[in-house]
Order: structure tokens, then sequence, then C-alpha cells
């Protein structure tokens, strides 16, 4: 799949996927994706079968998407407020961690 990817081979590609849709998110030894591996070499046809094939929630957050937007896509967004509450106070964190610990 990875050299699919790279070499911009679409039929292979989808072959690969269609036998194991898993691939769709494995990572290379690098820690490269399937889409960073296309990206890099400006596979487009490549990326844009990956992107049609991925599930929205699966996807990583990328640079120029916030947080916000990104647990808003994935009906998150209550979270939003949470962290931001956290981040205020570093030490509201502690407490709710702290309150948590159980001795075994």
């Amino acid at each position: 799949a990875f050299r699919c990817a790279a070499r911009g081979d679409v039929e292979g590609l989808e072959a690969a996927l269609d036998a194991d849709p898993s691939l769709l998110y494995a990572l290379n030894r690098g820690g490269a994706s399937l889409v960073d591996v296309a990206s890099e070499r400006q596979r487009v046809a490549v990326v844009n079968l990956l992107r049609a094939r991925e599930n929205p929630a699966r996807r990583r957050l990328v640079e120029t998407e916030s947080l916000e937007a990104w647990l808003a896509a994935r009906g998150l967004a209550a979270l939003t407020n949470a962290l931001a509450d956290i981040a205020d106070d570093p030490d509201d964190l502690r407490e709710m961690t702290d309150d948590d610990v159980v001795e075994a």
C-alpha cells in the first residue's frame, strides 16, 4: 500500500484497501501514514482517494485545524469549555485527578 501511495498507483492502492481497510490508518516505520507519503510526493489523486475513504472521526488533527474545530467535528464540543477551564487553572486538574486516586 505504501509503495502504491508513493508511486501514485491509485488502482493498486484501491485493491490493497479493499483487501484490508485497516491499511488506511497504518503507519510505516518512520511513523508516516499513507496520506503523509502521498502528500510528500504530491500524489493528488492518491490523497483524494484516501481522504474519500477515511472516517472523519479517526482523522488526525492537522496543524491548521483548531482543537475546537476538531472536537466539534466529532461531537465533542462540550470538551472545549472543560479544557478551557482546566487551562485557566491547572490546579483544578490536579485536584480532579487526586480525588480519583484509589488506594490498592
